[in-house]
């Protein structure tokens, strides 16, 4: 069977490499600024499903792996996880309600370390008035991972705290909390299995989770996963008024297969509360390339490679 590449990995690849729109320096802190104007809620979702009860008692025993209780679902989640590590450049296109967009390119870098959690640093390259922009993931066993911010008008890396999580990353459609949800629907336990579904000639496991974080922004997180390539092509993001207000949207037609993993090579999130997105698109792909750890540390940021 064909490996396939991590649901985390895929996270980790779009949402930490969307924070190059970098406008001006400005601190992170509790007071995080968004960039991006809103506008009513427009938007549905696609598919209506409801949830089965019984999802199976089995608790996965995997010390690497997802820990969602139904095999099946778990065993395709599992499936995907990459050996060491992949870099990979990334141009990103945000698309505002106004039409206008603003592009960037950087390059990012992730690994897996022995205690099996996973670190991911990204730098941005261009424009040039944004090069030396840098971010860092540390998953961690708390509510939220470690994330870090280096901005040449810093002087020094900045930790993401407080309402910051939820914030825009730099003017894109996505949040550190956004990333957060897609990794716990994955590894969790927490989650209901609802029907399969037929999309397009595709089937799909459907899984849910409700956040229980009471800072949440959202109250329902569910995600679509390709049975075939264990690939999530769409991820779910409802409000607390139970309307859809984000959705990650991978393109099937773009999945393609390197070294023997299935690699989304174009991803898309859509903001409905907002009429935006943003465009990932990623290309020169590396497979477990050698990667020096020191790289993934607060203070390798500000040194840059």
């Amino acid at each position: 069977m064909v490996k396939v590449v991590h649901m985390c990995v895929l996270a980790a690849c779009i949402v930490i490499g969307g924070l190059s729109n970098v406008l001006f320096a400005q601190e992170i802190s509790d007071d995080f600024f968004d960039l991006l104007s809103g506008s009513e809620p427009v938007g549905k979702t696609l598919i209506d499903t409801k949830p089965v009860l019984n999802v199976g008692t089995e608790v996965s025993t995997s010390i690497i792996g997802s820990k969602i209780k139904d095999p099946e679902v778990r065993a395709c989640a599992e499936r995907g996880l990459p050996e060491f590590s992949m870099s990979q450049m990334q141009d990103v296109s945000v698309m505002g309600k106004s039409g206008f967009v603003r592009k960037s390119t950087r390059e990012l870098f992730w690994k897996r370390f022995e205690n099996k959690r996973s670190k991911a640093v990204v730098r941005v390259t261009a424009p040039q008035q944004e090069v030396g922009v840098a971010v860092l993931y540390l998953e961690t066993e708390r509510v939220h991972a470690n994330w870090y911010m280096y901005q040449r008008e810093f002087k020094r890396p900045r930790r993401v705290t407080g309402s910051g999580i939820s914030g825009s990353v730099l003017g894109t459609d996505f949040s550190y909390e956004d990333f957060e949800h897609i990794e716990e629907i994955i590894y969790t336990g927490d989650v209901t299995r609802l029907p399969d579904v037929e999309i397009e000639g595709h089937m799909f496991y459907v899984i849910e989770r409700h956040p229980d974080n009471a800072s949440s922004q959202y109250s329902l997180v569910k995600g679509y996963i390709d049975q075939v390539l264990c690939v999530p092509i769409k991820t779910e993001f409802y409000d607390h008024a139970q309307k859809l207000k984000k959705a990650l949207i991978a393109n099937r037609e773009l999945i393609k297969e390197k070294q023997g993993r299935w690699i989304p090579h174009e991803t898309t999130m859509y903001d409905y509360s907002r009429n935006t997105h943003t465009v990932f698109r990623n290309y020169d792909i590396k497979i477990d390339p050698e990667l020096h750890s020191s790289m993934f540390t607060p203070q390798f940021l500000k040194r840059g490679r």
